[in-house]
């Protein structure tokens, strides 16, 4: 598989898969000091080209190649497929860890908004019983862990491997070549 060169028609996917593995390593570098930096990275990464390349992916690649081929057993498929719902998972956790100009919130900030919220209910009429404020996660290192940032490094290499050689290549070696030329122009440049 390793000398299979890629379709003309999937290479500006695999420019999107370089650019993924360069964050991945990052990632899987991180150190307690890079958080910050990392969290902005991450978010920056998927709004400008992660989510997009997934969509192309689902919403034009796979379709494309389920005409030639049954996916409904293909584990390769079925694997990339969970992976894409595990790191838009793992990007979710980064980002609900940010405020909304890209700074971690702090307790007090988010703490005050809960209670501002609580106290804007009673204000509308509604004094029922008095409940302890429900207790606001702290967006820190403590909750999206270095360990956050280290498994989706190690997430989006594998899955990156997993496409280029795997499923690329089946894909390539399935899908007629016409059909490979017509879907080429979904696919967004980096």
């Amino acid at each position: 598989m390793a000398g299979i060169k890629r379709h003309e028609a999937l290479q500006e996917l695999s420019r999107h898969h370089h650019h993924a593995l360069v964050v991945a390593m990052n990632l899987k570098r991180a150190q307690i000091e890079d958080v910050t930096k990392l969290r902005q990275e991450v978010i920056q990464f998927w709004d400008d080209s992660g989510n997009h390349h997934f969509r192309e992916e689902e919403d034009v690649l796979l379709p494309t190649y389920a005409k030639y081929k049954d996916l409904q057993d293909d584990e390769n498929v079925i694997r990339m497929l969970i992976e894409h719902v595990q790191i838009r998972m793992l990007v979710q956790t980064i980002r609900d860890g940010m405020g909304d100009e890209g700074e971690v919130r702090d307790d007090a900030e988010r703490a005050d908004r809960g209670l501002k919220s609580r106290d804007q209910a009673d204000t509308n009429g509604d004094h029922g019983t008095q409940t302890a404020p429900t207790p606001v996660p702290k967006p820190s290192v403590d909750n999206i862990s270095l360990n956050t940032f280290h498994k989706l490094g190690g997430l989006l290499k594998g899955h990156v491997q997993l496409e280029e050689q795997v499923i690329f290549t089946q894909i390539q070696e399935t899908v007629p070549e016409p059909d490979l030329f017509a879907i080429q122009h979904f696919f967004h440049e980096m």
